[in-house]
């Protein structure tokens, strides 16, 4: 029975509706699009991690250790108690002919766990993933900078082909160190339960992390592009809910009658509530499950858009995960959503008595407005008092009881507008004021998505700001060589000799060089960078002449801001120099206000320092600097003559910092798709309200037009409703959004400890009035047809 009944009142009204109906579904659809695309992110790189630790078959601790000290350290790791193997590993960078990708080999052990670690011990030869070559003769350069052949003999396992985004080449342990060459350092594998502190008396100066720990490490160094973008995937859901909330609001005041005649004839009101929930739950539970498909698709484009130096840090591509846990939950948020949304228009249902049916609605008492000054008090408290992670969310949750308490100022602003436009503008505003809570709701969706506007555009502009002025120092070198273009970190090296031949080619000044490798520093991955000569990375270059001497003299080291910010250090502070082996200690010297993507920031020492402590002594990038004067196109001969037989790019500072610019364009136009999205959201929002309004006042057109009113009066009317509208909606959310933006980049600082420069921006503020005005336009078109080809007669007769 209850069933029947929910089929005839409630699932013929969206089917008579199916325009609204199709609205809702499609603004929780969007908002739940939005979450699982950003939850992907975080899901993403632990899947990522966790297939990367799959690799080591279990085994608990990874050491790295000075390769004279292998043998003595290997013999006195087996010596610990409860250590059940210690096998030797490799995972290296490696050019393979022009291609960037991973060379991985594992010594085989018989107390394997995982099937990859087993497949990986078993290979015989070279064996490459599905994006490298599948056979033949090619070249192989490493960490070393030497050119070394090696004949692949076909495709890996299918457990390890997919590996590394498919740029691995897998192998036996002894091709994989004659391809890997000598680097002074090798990796040991623990396995079974040692006892942490015999372990490290036992490795001595080695290097020793935790497997596991990679899981972790991937996480963090994700949640910086995670934190950004899953605040947006939120707000997304607000806007959707609000729809909802706006059509469920619409829904009661349409079915008043209908709702009265019921409680006439003998309708309680649990029945009234259960039906109105089951309504938004329907909508909800349709809407989410849109959601997860346009999520899923959604998450293939932003991981494919993640920038490559976020994949570097990680260690490895990351490979897009959609869990199924992921989906239940971003089903039911949404339909929980959907719900919530419900409560008020619900509660207000059950207050319609039968008499009142014929009533027309009435403004708020003097009773409500008192209330609502307490619902706006809350919400400045929300929006001031938190802070840290808590902060923007609350600001979220302020805006919406602000709005909530303002609702009779928001209206009567609407309003006000209305009337200031003209003729047509009083037909409009009394339209208006009869239909208050409609046009409230309406206009908060428009306020709350020119609010993200706003905000999103103002972040937009100070990532590029912050990121502008951090590759500007990129022009202090002509030219840069290296095996990756400037939005990809170079991690396999080239020749140290080359620096002699630069330097003797007439018109150079100097030669600056670096190297860089991810380095473990508990939950985070820090880059560790080993500087030559002067280099114009902003790492270093922001620092002073005196700090950067230090740094080249190997009396210090120079951190960025992130990295101080993550472990708290200050200038003079001793820093622990992550993955050193030995260990090393230098004091901080400088902090600039540099970015990189590892969640630990950046570290940069001499070169001298880090081929002793991570024997690698070659470089992954080479930077040429003129003299005054010089002919570029004549050295830039001489360097396409040293560099020749190796497959290296050089770039001018122009097109190797518009290369590096790459990565935050990604970034923006991930913001801007999502912005996209929550914009329509309320652009249709305003359609919906619009139509109603329209259909509302069919007789009333008629009647005007029937005494004279011309079809442009009519059509002026609603254009004018939706102007006032998207006004308000704009006003409103261009200087709640200002205060949003100012919040996020607090908030996104003190959680990621991304250091983003602030600045108020005249053109988002702008922006966003214009995106209230466009969210108007577009809403009205609709409508306006609809109002254009009215037809007096049958309107007259209904």
């Amino acid at each position: 029975m209850m069933l029947d009944r929910f089929r005839l009142l409630h699932l013929r009204r969206l089917r008579d509706h199916r325009l609204r109906t199709a609205v809702s579904v499609l603004g929780i659809a969007s908002g739940v699009g939005l979450i699982v695309a950003m939850s992907s992110l975080l899901t993403s790189a632990t899947a990522t991690a966790d297939a990367t630790v799959a690799l080591v078959g279990g085994a608990r601790y990874e050491v790295t250790v000075a390769t004279a000290d292998l043998e003595r350290a290997r013999d006195a790791i087996a010596d610990v108690e409860r250590v059940e193997g210690v096998r030797h590993f490799v995972e290296v960078p490696m050019m393979i002919d022009d291609v960037q990708g991973w060379l991985v080999a594992l010594e085989d052990h018989d107390g394997l766990t995982t099937r990859p670690a087993q497949a990986l011990a078993a290979t015989t030869g070279i064996r490459t993933g599905s994006a490298l070559p599948v056979s033949g003769r090619h070249v192989f350069t490493g960490p070393t900078g030497e050119p070394m052949a090696g004949q692949i003999a076909g495709r890996a396992d299918s457990e390890l082909r997919g590996r590394y985004g498919g740029r691995v080449a897998v192998a036996d342990l002894e091709t994989a160190l004659r391809l890997r060459g000598r680097t002074g350092t090798e990796t040991l594998l623990v396995y079974g339960q040692p006892d942490p502190t015999a372990l490290a008396t036992a490795a001595g100066d080695a290097d020793i992390r935790e497997a596991a720990n990679r899981v972790i490490q991937a996480r963090n160094t994700i949640g910086i592009l995670f934190t950004m973008l899953s605040i947006l995937g939120a707000m997304g859901l607000v806007v959707g809910g609000f729809l909802l909330f706006n059509t469920m609001n619409m829904t009661v005041l349409d079915r008043r009658h209908e709702i009265a005649s019921l409680r006439a004839l003998g309708g309680d009101r649990r029945t009234i509530l259960t039906g109105v929930l089951a309504e938004a739950a329907t909508l909800g539970a349709v809407g989410s499950a849109l959601g997860l498909v346009l999520g899923t698709a959604m998450a293939r484009s932003v991981i494919a858009s993640v920038p490559d130096a976020f994949a570097r840090a990680i260690g490895t591509p990351l490979q897009t995960s959609v869990p199924a846990t992921l989906l239940v939950v971003a089903w039911l948020l949404g339909v929980a959503t959907a719900m919530a949304s419900a409560i008020v228009p619900a509660r207000r249902a059950l207050r319609i008595e039968p008499l009142e049916a014929l009533r027309p609605e009435v403004q708020p008492s003097e009773h409500h407005l008192t209330r609502r000054w307490w619902l706006i008090g809350a919400g400045v408290l929300l929006f001031v008092i938190p802070s840290g992670r808590l902060a923007f969310g609350a600001a979220m949750a302020g805006l919406l009881c602000i709005a909530a308490g303002a609702a009779p100022f928001i209206i009567a602003m609407t309003v006000g507008i209305a009337r200031r436009l003209g003729a047509s503008g009083e037909l409009a505003a009394t339209a208006l004021k009869r239909s208050g809570r409609r046009v409230w709701g309406t206009t908060t969706v428009v306020m709350i998505a020119v609010a993200i506007a706003v905000t999103t555009s103002g972040l937009a502009v100070n990532l590029r700001d912050t990121t502008n002025e951090n590759l500007s120092t990129i022009l202090g070198s002509d030219f840069w060589i290296g095996t990756t273009s400037g939005d990809n970190i170079a991690l396999v090296g080239l020749p140290t000799a080359w620096t002699t031949e630069f330097e003797s080619i007439e018109g150079v000044r100097s030669i600056a060089a670096n190297t860089w490798v991810p380095a473990e520093s508990g939950p985070h991955i820090v880059g560790v960078q080993g500087v030559y000569g002067d280099s114009a990375y902003s790492f270093t270059r922001l620092a002073t002449d005196d700090a950067r001497a230090r740094m080249a003299a190997g009396e210090g080291a120079v951190v960025i801001k992130q990295t101080a910010l993550t472990f708290g250090y200050e200038v003079g502070d001793i820093i622990d120099i992550p993955g050193a082996t030995p260990s090393l200690r230098l004091p901080i010297v400088a902090i600039t206000g540099a970015i990189a993507p590892g969640s630990g920031g950046m570290v940069n020492i001499s070169h001298d320092l880090f081929a002793a402590h991570y024997g690698i002594d070659s470089f992954a990038r080479y930077e040429v600097q003129l003299e005054p004067g010089a002919d570029p196109s004549a050295v830039r001969e001489q360097l396409d003559r040293i560099t020749a037989g190796h497959r290296v790019q050089i770039f001018t500072g122009e097109e190797f910092g518009a290369d590096a610019r790459q990565s935050s364009d990604q970034i923006l136009a991930l913001i801007a798709m999502m912005l996209l999205v929550i914009v329509t959201c309320a652009a249709v929002a305003l359609l919906n309200t619009l139509l109603a309004s329209t259909l509302e006042r069919t007789n009333e057109f008629a009647v005007l037009r029937a005494i004279g009113a011309t079809k442009r009066r009519i059509v002026t009317s609603v254009a004018t409703e939706a102007l006032a509208i998207g006004l308000t909606g704009a006003v409103l959310g261009a200087v709640a959004g200002s205060a949003y933006h100012a919040s996020l980049v607090s908030t996104i600082r003190a959680i990621t400890a991304f250091d983003i420069d602030y600045a108020f921006s005249p053109a988002a503020f702008a922006a966003a009035i214009l995106t209230g005005i466009a969210i108007a336009g577009a809403g009205a078109i609709l409508p306006c047809r609809r109002a254009n080809r009215l037809d007096i007669l049958n309107a007259l007769a209904r």
